[in-house]
């Protein structure tokens, strides 16, 4: 699970999911469901993603889940900045707000740099709870020696 979140990372995709029971033996043993579920929720939480489960019941309809990923796809930003690289490639941590009001703001834990010379550009994908728009909204990335306003 570390390297799928990992790779999640470091190619910019936010994984969100559903969980509803399975059928058969894999449905029915309590440890691989709470295996299973703690593995993607920790990808979910560290790619900037959501989780939703219902623990060991059935939903009766996915609609409402479906629905809160379109809002959440409905306001997603992608934000390039420049990063101080070390000598090698990798994932380094990374903190996204903004002075919006009442926005909450979801991303990956980490952002992939590229190493090399200074200045590296990165990326990230995230999500917010409200559109941001307007020329006073400002979104600050700070990643280990960085701080960056767009």
């Amino acid at each position: 699970m570390d390297s799928a979140s990992t790779v999640s990372q470091q190619y910019g995709i936010i994984v969100h999911s559903i969980y509803a029971t399975g059928v058969g033996r894999a449905g029915r043993n309590a440890w691989e469901v709470q295996l299973g579920q703690s593995g993607i929720a920790k990808i979910a939480d560290e790619t900037g993603g959501e989780y939703y489960s219902l623990g060991l019941q059935n939903p009766i309809s996915f609609k409402p889940y479906l629905d809160r990923l379109q809002r959440i796809f409905d306001n997603q930003y992608f934000l390039v900045f420049q990063a101080t690289p070390d000598k090698k490639s990798g994932l380094q941590r990374v903190r996204i707000s903004t002075n919006v009001p009442n926005m909450e703001i979801a991303s990956a834990n980490n952002v992939w740099v590229p190493g090399g010379s200074y200045p590296a550009e990165a990326s990230i994908l995230f999500d917010g709870t409200v559109p941001i728009t307007g020329a006073s909204a400002r979104v600050s990335v700070s990643a280990f020696r960085i701080l960056v306003r767009v």
